[in-house]
């Protein structure tokens, strides 16, 4: 019963994979613009800035 259960879990565990897949490119593609900010948030050697936040100026 327990190998089934794991089994099951397992098919369910790889048919995510996919829907993840494809909606991290529709992320990509309509919220390019949040994950540049995001980008910027994680990536800027202060952590988060709450300037960029509140008055974030895209380029």
């Amino acid at each position: 019963m327990m190998r089934f259960i794991f089994f099951k879990n397992l098919i369910w565990l790889l048919h995510l994979i996919p829907v993840k897949i494809i909606l991290s490119f529709l992320l990509i593609k309509y919220f390019r613009h949040t994950l540049h900010l995001w980008a910027d948030l994680t990536l800027s050697p202060g952590g988060l800035n709450f300037q960029k936040i509140f008055f974030y100026d895209p380029v």
